[in-house]
């Protein structure tokens, strides 16, 4: 399988804050893929990974997804679900698409063309995490 990649230098805000660190989103065929840890945990999440399976368990308060790198099967509590695209590894990062985990667990996602930002919340605590994505040398 071919696949088009396109890497975006990201500015992550936590709670309207900008974090000192700069997160990198990467496009896999269309879908904006952002790292695992970062987001999740930034919003209360905890995440396991298996080095040797490359299966990861992402669980927030009562909801867990579960899925495997390059494996576009997931769990969702428990439930198969067929994902439109596949976690991915990079330099030991693990890339997960955004919408799908990030609903999967609860939380609102919502992309702001104009601004190019992606807004994840968590009704559940207030958090709120905004991705502002811009290309690279941009």
């Amino acid at each position: 399988m071919v696949r088009n990649i396109l890497l975006l230098l990201s500015l992550a805000f936590v709670a309207s804050m900008a974090t000192a660190q700069d997160v990198t989103a990467v496009i896999i065929d269309g879908r904006s893929m952002v790292p695992l840890r970062y987001v999740t945990e930034s919003l209360g999440a905890s995440v396991t990974y298996d080095s040797r399976t490359r299966n990861t368990n992402i669980s927030l308060d009562d909801q867990h997804v579960n899925m495997s790198t390059g494996s576009n099967i997931a769990f969702v509590d428990g439930n198969r679900v067929v994902m439109d695209t596949t976690p991915a590894l990079i330099d030991g990062v693990t890339y997960v698409p955004v919408r799908f985990v990030s609903t999967n667990l609860g939380m609102d996602v919502i992309w702001i063309s104009q601004t190019r930002q992606v807004r994840i919340a968590y009704p559940k605590t207030g958090k709120t995490i905004v991705l502002v994505v811009r290309e690279a040398g941009i």
